[in-house]
């Protein structure tokens, strides 16, 4: 099964403002152009779509501007983070002790009486864990910055901590193609984020869920391991581009 994740387009929103569960309107006209994003690739077999407005807008341009696309299918569980009393405020103004109690367990807290990265991730886990990763479905999935951050965590066996260091601008996209993979498959994770390389965090750690083995270029903080190449093991199989083309805003968290 290969899956592209698609970012939403920019927001109507004000800088610096928190927003994840806020229904928003895309600003127009869209930046970057969803269709972009897609260009070259071959149709997908169904397109999914978090309930949002700013991600069921942007999944409405693509099937506009492309013929022949599929009905996009609304997946509850692929919606944003709910920050609870924080939505619509200044980042700015959200109270120190606030921020520093969700910082100090950022998986598990949630100050803000909405929802946390793990409830989220938990969710999000849930509906990947779904798929029937054997048949040789092609999907799209707009969605936003947080589910996917999480669910390259999820497929790739690596921490959240890790994902949140990606820069994934408005349209950034991500593809993973996920199945069994057998002794001695080559793969690799490459991509190019508006043609800068940023610097890689930790490598994963060898015999991870998401070891790879062959060439890797312009690694996006995923790095085989020396021991993971030799055997060519794998415990769950993937092959992933990220890249982020359309945006040269870098945006870092939810959205």
């Amino acid at each position: 099964m290969e899956i592209l994740l698609i970012r939403h387009a920019q927001p109507e929103v004000a800088a610096g403002i928190c927003y994840g569960s806020l229904d928003l309107a895309l600003t127009l006209p869209l930046t970057p152009d969803p269709s972009h994003a897609v260009a070259g690739l071959a149709a997908p077999h169904r397109i999914l779509t978090s309930p949002a407005r700013r991600a069921r807008d942007t999944a409405a341009q693509l099937i506009g501007c492309v013929p022949g696309l599929p009905v996009a299918e609304v997946e509850p569980r692929l919606r944003e983070m709910d920050f609870g009393e924080w939505e619509g405020q200044p980042w700015a103004d959200i109270p120190r002790d606030a921020l520093d109690i969700w910082a100090a367990d950022l998986l598990g807290a949630r100050p803000h009486g909405g929802e946390s990265p793990a409830q989220v991730m938990a969710r999000v886990a849930e509906w990947a864990d779904r798929l029937d990763i054997e048949s040789d479905q092609r999907l799209w999935v707009v969605t936003h910055a947080g589910p996917m951050r999480m669910l390259a965590a999820h497929w790739l066996g690596i921490s959240l901590a890790q994902t949140l260091q990606w820069s994934l601008g408005f349209g950034a996209t991500c593809r993973f193609s996920l199945g069994v993979v057998r002794q001695g498959w080559g793969g690799g994770i490459e991509g190019v984020i508006d043609g800068v390389l940023p610097s890689p965090p930790a490598p994963l750690p060898q015999g991870g869920r998401g070891e790879n083995t062959g060439r890797v270029s312009n690694p996006i903080g995923l790095l085989p391991s020396p021991a993971g190449r030799e055997r060519g093991e794998h415990r769950q199989g993937f092959k992933s581009d990220w890249f982020a083309p359309l945006s040269r805003k870098r945006e870092r968290g939810w959205g």
